[in-house]
């Protein structure tokens, strides 16, 4: 039961996070402090595309974007913490000091871009466009929320500039932006 139940959690909040919450780490405003790689990464034209395709053809899209995303972040090491509309937030946690995160997060972000081109020579009618960001430094990872209603996050200036970079690449028509 515990196994499934990890499985469970793990689908709806990520494994880290997960195993956070089995273990019984579920208090409200539990905090850490650590060094992270977030990323930010949102559609582009997704408006368009609500208006244009059916749902199933849309939620088709979203989940062959969300899915390559989610591989290619886990095989690197890093995490979804949170699906935001049509975007996401993601963490590659300094986890050992000897060990940089931060080539891992760009490699993960290149070959996502090798995903998606490849995907878009065969939907060339639907192409998948983005604008995603990295930046490192430290953020505040755990608990927050209502006593009722939690949410495991990351919160901090790290987060705020990340967006704001995201932001930037969208403005700029760039699929990446690197601090």
């Amino acid at each position: 039961e515990r196994i499934m139940m990890t499985e469970l959690l793990s689908a709806y909040l990520g494994r880290g996070t997960a195993q956070q919450v089995a273990a019984g780490r579920i208090r409200h405003g539990d905090l850490q402090s650590l060094e992270a790689v977030i990323g930010f990464i949102d559609l582009r034209g997704f408006t368009a595309l609500t208006q244009q395709l059916e749902s199933a053809d849309l939620l088709a899209l979203m989940s062959s974007f969300y899915g390559a995303i989610d591989k290619t972040l886990t095989r690197h090491g890093g995490e979804i913490l949170k699906f935001i509309g049509d975007g996401l937030l993601f963490v590659f946690p300094q986890v050992d000091e000897g060990v940089a995160v931060a080539p891992s997060a760009l490699d993960a972000l290149k070959e996502l871009r090798r995903r998606i081109d490849r995907a878009n020579t065969r939907y060339p009618e639907t192409p998948i466009r983005y604008a995603a960001a990295l930046h490192k430094g430290q953020v505040r990872y755990g608990n927050i929320g209502a006593p009722a209603r939690l949410d495991f996050t990351v919160i901090g200036a790290t987060v705020n500039r990340t967006v704001r970079l995201q932001e930037l690449a969208s403005d700029h028509d760039l699929d990446l932006v690197i601090s």
